[in-house]
């Protein structure tokens, strides 16, 4: 059986070779972030190195649900990282509202379950 410690080394491998692919300017996805006034860099970087450690992260909670017979705390936590991961993704590629943005990591964090609620 699968150790927790290999779940986060496995998280862990697969983020770094996934940032190593993913912020290459010559990456499959080419999404490059300009500088302007804001920016503390001079020429365009890589945005998509985030990609990766979502997809890492996601690994692992996939892999410890199966070792723990799917908790649903992990569950929610992974669903809630798969949630807000798209939405970063697509508002990379294009616009989403910050309404929108704001609307789903509202409800990406907070608890949809009264059992979830700390007991006073």
């Amino acid at each position: 059986m699968m150790s927790l410690l290999s779940v986060a080394i496995l998280a862990f491998f697969i983020a770094w070779v996934g940032s190593y692919a993913l912020s290459r300017p010559t990456g499959p996805f080419q999404i490059l972030d300009h500088p302007n006034e804001r920016s503390l860099h001079s020429s365009p970087v890589p945005r998509t190195g985030g990609l990766a450690i979502w997809a890492g992260s996601l690994a692992g909670i996939v892999v410890a649900l199966a070792i723990l017979g799917g908790r649903t705390e992990l569950a929610w936590i992974g669903g809630a990282a798969l949630l807000v991961g798209a939405v970063s993704f697509v508002d990379d590629r294009s616009h989403v509202p910050v309404a929108a943005r704001l609307l789903v990591q509202v409800a990406a964090a907070g608890p949809t379950e009264e059992s979830m609620l700390p007991q006073m």
